[in-house]
């Protein structure tokens, strides 16, 4: 289910849509995949629409769950990997 879902089912026959889910993932790890995931050369390096959400995990509770708590300051991923947009 979900919205990724949802939207498969909208654009079935018309577009193709990709669905990935990395489970307990947070902000600092996907910096590490994301690069790998959008690189030139692979069969989907034209899309016309890609979105990627992240903050759930991020916004654990540092005492709760230190290991995927991320500070404000570094949540803010896309000024790391998309540099001036």
């Amino acid at each position: 289910g979900g919205w990724g879902a949802s939207l498969a089912d909208k654009l079935v026959r018309k577009r193709d849509v990709l669905n990935r889910g990395f489970s307990g993932y947070n902000t600092r790890w996907a910096k590490i995949i994301i690069p790998r995931l959008i690189r030139k050369g692979n069969k989907l390096d034209n899309p016309v629409t890609v979105t990627i959400f992240f903050g759930t995990n991020d916004s654990a509770l540092k005492d709760k769950n230190p290991k995927e708590h991320i500070p404000l300051e570094e949540y803010f991923l896309w000024k790391s990997i998309f540099p001036g947009r």
